[in-house]
């Protein structure tokens, strides 16, 4: 670090100051544009730079006090320190000849976990070893997350790691770029997809600097992300156009009207396909953008909620209930962040109304603290937004205010 910052730079405060990073409170770049403009030198190597700075945030790490007093070698903290050791070794390793892990790896195998299976320090490192990339990882995040969900959706941010580029080359062959942002390290990769169904979903990445190839299957895909791309996988599949949506509800009220008097269906496949149809129905009213009013798909609404209602079971009405609440608090967020105006308000009673119209207890309580402020100050120029607060009032549960 020394034979980067300039003379009567002391390398521990810049350190000092990276702490601001370690605690999420300025970015990378932020804290390097900072760095600059105080002490008036320029980084020029700007991944040397975070390197060495994240290193030393990982040797910091390691010293983690719940990680020291322990039970058991085995357990969560301690092996967490030892990852931390792990992480700073890698990151350090690059600078010299000396082999880091060697160094300590004798200590590490006289420390025993006082459970057989637990292993030993050593062990316990040397599974941190050689861990994939989390370029890698984020790579194949960033290539799911591409084809599941639709352009607005797109995902830019995965932990650390930003997109920078993506582009499909051809069937199955794609390039991907990623930054570190803690580190400003961008990692390129050719990306080979083997998506045949006999193996599951195979992704062979080339390191376009490097030249290193790895390959990340299915099974390598961590839990936190596999609910992302089954939720991705849902909506990907419940895209109704405005013609399907109608032809369905169609559909559905014949079938209610013909099992109204009891002449069920003899098809219990005819009961579920409706059933599964109406509910991505519905998913799509709130993930396709198609142009039409949600007043104009009113009617049709209604017929796939009184279905869902009269034939669905409390597991399908759970699901009625995920799906307003989903929208009715993405609604309160953007009245909070942004403020109110009559078509964001407009809109969300519609929804409140409907979900109260078809008895479907949604989450309201987000919506209730976005609109608070509006209905204590009661300030609005135009009659028309005055009627709409009282009209929301109401359906959000408020007494007037004396």
């Amino acid at each position: 670090m020394a034979k980067i910052l300039p003379e009567g730079v002391e390398s521990n405060l810049i350190l000092d100051h990276y702490s601001l990073v370690s605690g999420a409170l300025i970015t990378t770049e932020e804290f390097i544009a900072t760095v600059e403009e105080k002490y008036n030198f320029t980084v020029s190597d700007k991944e040397l730079f975070c390197t060495l700075l994240e290193g030393m945030r990982f040797k910091h790490y390691m010293y983690t006090s719940c990680g020291w007093f322990f039970s058991d070698l085995a357990g969560i903290e301690p092996q967490q320190n030892i990852h931390y050791a792990v992480r700073s070794i890698t990151l350090y390793q690059r600078f010299t000849a000396l082999d880091l892990f060697g160094t300590i790896e004798k200590s590490l195998w006289q420390a025993h976990s006082n459970r057989p299976t637990g292993g030993n320090g050593k062990t316990i490192a040397k599974s941190f070893l050689g861990e994939r990339e989390g370029a890698i990882e984020a790579a194949v995040f960033f290539l799911i997350n591409q084809i599941l969900t639709r352009p607005e959706k797109h995902a830019k941010l995965y932990g650390s790691y930003r997109l920078e580029t993506f582009k499909k080359e051809q069937e199955g062959l794609f390039t991907i770029a990623v930054c570190d942002l803690s580190l400003t390290k961008v990692n390129s990769y050719k990306v080979e997809v083997d998506s045949t169904l006999d193996h599951g979903y195979s992704a062979k990445l080339e390191d376009l600097k490097s030249g290193a190839v790895s390959v990340f299957t299915t099974t390598q895909i961590p839990e936190r992300v596999l609910d992302d791309i089954y939720r991705w996988i849902d909506r990907y599949l419940s895209i109704f156009n405005s013609d399907e949506l109608r032809r369905l509800s169609i559909g559905i009220k014949h079938y209610l009207l013909l099992t109204k008097k009891g002449r069920l269906s003899t098809s219990q496949t005819l009961y579920i396909e409706n059933m599964g149809s109406c509910l991505r129905a519905l998913r799509s009213l709130f993930t396709t953008n198609n142009g039409e009013t949600w007043q104009e798909k009113r009617e049709s609404i209604s017929l796939l909620l009184t279905f869902i209602r009269l034939k669905g079971r409390s597991t399908e009405q759970s699901i009625v209930q995920s799906i307003f609440s989903e929208e009715i608090t993405r609604i309160a967020h953007i009245i909070g962040t942004t403020a109110l105006n009559y078509e964001l308000g407009s809109y969300l009673l519609a929804l409140i109304e409907v979900a109260q119209e078809h008895k479907i207890r949604a989450t309201l309580t987000i919506a209730q603290e976005a609109l608070y402020p509006y209905f204590k100050e009661e300030k609005f120029k135009t009659p028309l937004m005055g009627t709409l607060l009282k009209d929301l009032r109401i359906a959000l549960n408020f007494a007037p205010f004396q």
